[in-house]
């Protein structure tokens, strides 16, 4: 698994999780690894 898969991974279950707390958390792990991959790309 990359980055863009991991992010895609973690979109997707932020939208499909039943659970409001873990699909929160899902939400928010992908906008850290869109942070992480632009700084990665500025690097």
């Amino acid at each position: 698994m990359n980055l863009d898969d991991a992010i895609k991974h973690a979109e997707e279950q932020g939208e499909n999780e039943r659970d409001c707390h873990c699909a929160a958390e899902h939400r928010q792990l992908a906008e850290w690894l869109k942070d992480y991959k632009r700084l990665l790309e500025v690097s």
